[in-house]
């Protein structure tokens, strides 16, 4: 999936930041950063054609992100070190904490949604 020039810039983040969990597609990938927040980066026939990072400036709930996973209505969820998990969907942030009421895991948790409540639990 990943040309070399796509290893090589996530070889260059990683130097700077560590790289913890990766989730994407064919033509993306979510990159979650010890410091650096979340990071999006754009392929085109393997080549890296953008990149674009999100930190709490952007409403991210904290800049440690250290799990990842993209789900099939193409939210994107982040779970931080300490901040709780970060919903990202039409290029806007809501977080959830242990005190938010609305986050709520189904009784009866489809395929998933399991796979989303390893972001939320394991975090």
């Amino acid at each position: 999936m990943f040309s070399r020039m796509a290893a090589f810039y996530l070889t260059s983040i990683s130097a700077r930041d560590v790289i913890y969990s990766i989730s994407g597609q064919a033509d993306q990938v979510w990159a979650g950063r010890q410091r650096g927040g979340l990071t999006r980066l754009r392929f085109r026939n393997g080549v890296v054609i953008a990149s674009q990072s999100y930190t709490e400036a952007n409403g991210l709930a904290q800049n440690s992100v250290y799990a990842v996973y993209e789900s099939h209505d193409g939210s994107v969820w982040a779970g931080t070190l300490n901040g709780g998990v970060s919903k990202f969907k039409d290029g806007h942030f809501s977080t959830y904490t242990t005190t938010s009421a609305s986050l709520r895991i189904p009784s009866r948790p489809s395929f998933e949604t399991r796979d989303w409540c390893n972001v939320v639990c394991h975090t």
